[in-house]
């Protein structure tokens, strides 16, 4: 052991794992010895780790902290084990996307990868460090159905089976489905717009297309999001889960770090474009505050105008490790991201009406009706909130 005994919690060294990722090691000898970590504290990081996807990065924070923390074995063995098996998982999900781009492209189907294989080696540079559970694809709405038909000749079934009428409606209230494949257990999430009715982060496809840059994962060349639509969409989707996992800022953080050099003003006008400035302040925040990625001066300075993002930020990583969850919390939450009150009331009334795919599966005997889904989320919607604070 080197350097004086200090206690660390696991929250601590799980977060110091995220810093590692923009290589702040001097963090790691600046540590001296950590001692105190009980068996249960040790399985609480494991556990912690787990939840907020971090366990591959945790693992090459801690191969790297050897001697100047005592960890046990077992501790090291399993997430050793853990990330030989994600990469092999994440080898064969990059397989698959690739025969999935080019059926689709053979079908003419046009579809943009994103998150999944892509974000690993955009915000990474290496598959085996992300977690992932999906492989999510940007397509057109109007190819909705043939990209069903197209998933389910290929083994996949839909989490909903809807018939033409009823995907129609369905892909008019919702923006994504997912398809599941029980050999491979592999998940495909088809996506028309990137951000359900009630965020307002919708760009053109088109766009997106032009400014799309190649990505290598696992040495596979593939066309994905740009640095400064993948920042954006980054901050939409933290924010469309308040932000729960720490693995959602690390995403932020290291596509900052691993691009240091983006189209800053061309991110700030998408945000405006968009009208989520606040979305994209709150991810800027947390990427920062969190784990250390700055952006440049004048982004600050725009970030530093918007105080409500700073609060946001604060009740963010306060609530960080705290696995309690609160729905009223969580949509007052939402309402807060909006800057401007016309925005606030869309993004409610959207939020409390607008069906979502959970709506769709929870009541399938009414799916011939699609007009009485708005009237039902708001049943579904409350009973979720009496059994939270039953809870």
């Amino acid at each position: 052991m080197k350097g004086s005994n200090l206690t660390a919690s696991p929250a601590e060294l799980l977060r110091l794992s995220a810093r590692l990722q923009l290589g702040n090691g001097a963090e790691v000898s600046g540590l001296g010895g950590v001692s105190g970590m009980s068996d249960v504290e040790w399985d609480f990081l494991l556990a912690i780790a787990a939840a907020h996807g971090m366990r591959p990065l945790l693992y090459r924070f801690l191969s790297g902290a050897n001697g100047f923390i005592a960890i046990p074995d077992r501790v090291t063995l399993k997430l050793q084990e853990f990330t030989r098996q994600n990469l092999r998982k994440n080898l064969r999900m990059t397989g698959e996307l690739i025969l999935l781009l080019r059926m689709f492209t053979d079908e003419g189907v046009n579809a943009i990868p994103f998150k999944g294989p892509t974000l690993a080696a955009l915000a990474y540079g290496d598959l085996g460090l992300r977690e992932f559970g999906d492989l999510d694809l940007l397509i057109a709405r109007t190819d909705f159905m043939k990209a069903q038909e197209l998933l389910m000749a290929r083994g996949y079934q839909p989490e909903a089976l809807l018939n033409a009428r009823q995907a129609a409606a369905f892909a008019e209230a919702c923006n994504v489905m997912a398809f599941w494949h029980t050999e491979k257990e592999i998940s495909v999430e088809i996506h028309w717009e990137l951000s359900p009715k009630y965020l307002p982060f919708s760009p053109d496809h088109e766009r997106l297309r032009k400014r799309m840059v190649p990505s290598h994962p696992g040495g596979q060349a593939v066309m994905t999001l740009s640095p400064e639509d993948m920042l954006v969409y980054l901050c939409a989707h933290g924010a469309k889960h308040v932000w729960e996992k720490l693995i959602w800022i690390v995403d932020v953080a290291g596509l900052i770090h691993r691009h240091s050099n983006p189209d800053w003003d061309r991110v700030y006008e998408l945000a405006v474009e968009q009208r989520c400035e606040r979305v994209l302040f709150l991810g800027l925040r947390l990427a920062r505050d969190v784990i250390g990625a700055s952006a440049p001066a004048e982004m600050e300075r725009l970030i530093e105008s918007d105080p409500e993002s700073g609060k946001l930020a604060v009740k963010i990583i306060e609530r960080l490790f705290n696995s309690q969850r609160n729905p009223s919390a969580d949509s007052l939450f939402i309402f807060r991201l909006q800057r401007r009150w016309p925005d606030k009331m869309r993004s409610f009334a959207r939020m409390a009406v607008t069906p979502s795919v959970a709506d769709w599966i929870s009541f399938p005997a009414v799916r011939q009706f699609a007009w009485a889904y708005p009237l039902l989320r708001p049943l579904r919607l409350m009973s979720k909130l009496v059994r939270s604070r039953d809870q």
